[in-house]
């Protein structure tokens, strides 16, 4: 806008007063969610979804969500139930995607399975997928950080239940 000088500086004052951050090295911060209740657990590689845990609703307490970052709309990708008045608390915590964004490894709760413990699963981030225990022992809790690059393998932390030891280790 060089024919523009007037305008060019009006609107730069305008923009300044809406306290909005400058470009670092070409991108803009923005905020994503201003929710309480919520663990970000991962976003994917191509930058578009985060998986969270939410604890924000007393019907979905500790449900997975997958929220598209620039239209915010999420979706229901496993159901907590951990609410106020739930009859029994199952709940997921840690997401991870996987390289390719296709599936989520997670720590899932259930109060009625293997004591409690958290165990380790995995499932498809497509609409209706079935997820599929991986570990599970009420001897030890496992939750993932990671994926190896080619998507084969899991890194998680696991801590034993008898002496509280803590280890990193792979899983298949």
């Amino acid at each position: 806008f060089s024919d523009q000088k007037e305008v060019a500086a009006d609107a730069n004052k305008r923009l300044a007063a809406l306290n909005v951050p400058r470009a670092v090295g070409g991108r803009v911060p923005r905020l994503i969610s201003s929710e309480k209740y919520l663990e970000v657990g991962s976003i994917s590689s191509d930058g578009r979804q985060m998986a969270l845990v939410t604890w924000a609703t007393a019907e979905d307490d500790g449900s997975i969500v997958l929220r598209e970052i620039v239209t915010g709309q999420s979706r229901v990708i496993e159901k907590g139930t951990c609410g106020p008045g739930a009859s029994r608390c199952t709940f997921a915590n840690s997401p991870v995607f996987s390289p390719d964004s296709r599936q989520l490894a997670y720590a899932w709760y259930d109060q009625s399975g293997f004591g409690g413990a958290a165990t380790l699963r995995v499932k498809s981030t497509e609409a209706g997928a079935k997820p599929r225990l991986l570990v599970g022992s009420s001897e030890l809790n496992i939750w993932p950080r990671g994926w190896s690059p080619d998507g084969k393998r899991l890194l998680a932390i696991v801590r034993k239940s008898i002496d509280r030891t803590w280890q990193i280790v792979w899983v298949s």
